[in-house]
């Protein structure tokens, strides 16, 4: 399954694509997306990057986008890019927290993820022993992804 992920919660982003059989998912490309132009870019560069490695998006499996901790604005730009393509195509989307996935790779806890949230603040997140299969991830690689919602996102696109 082809997967799409964005992630615009920091001053840079990127958009990754990745081919996922089962368990397993190879990285074919990323691209650094420049903070600021994110709204600008998002669009023009996925269409670039599936092209590039001769692919439509009507060839996407599922998305996956950063749901934060970041910068509000760049999580909104995100969220609605990543929704819009996945309402298109009806295809599965979930959102991965940007701490859980740096603590992902170690597989013995506690485990303490941090990001720099300016003015002399910090984005933190204790985690525990890695679990043997996430739930969120195993359902976005067999294509049945965890949908968000308005319910889930609220009227106002703030994650709930």
């Amino acid at each position: 399954m082809l997967l799409l992920a964005y992630d615009t919660s920091g001053r840079e982003g990127g958009i990754a694509l990745a081919q996922c059989e089962g368990d397993a998912c190879n990285v074919l490309d990323e691209v650094a997306v420049s903070g600021g132009t994110f709204s600008a870019q998002l669009v023009p560069q996925t269409s670039e990057l599936l092209r590039k490695h001769g692919f439509s998006a009507t060839d996407i499996g599922a998305l996956v986008v950063a749901g934060g901790p970041g910068s509000f604005t760049g999580l909104r730009i995100g969220l609605v890019a990543a929704m819009g393509l996945a309402e298109a195509l009806q295809k599965p989307i979930a959102a991965i927290s940007v701490l859980e996935a740096m603590a992902w790779d170690v597989a013995d806890g506690p485990v303490i993820a941090a990001l720099d949230a300016s003015r002399k603040e910090a984005y933190v997140g204790e985690y525990g022993p890695r679990p043997q299969q996430d739930s969120r991830t195993a359902s976005v690689a067999d294509g049945a992804g965890e949908s968000l919602t308005r319910q889930s996102l609220g009227n106002d696109g703030g994650l709930r």
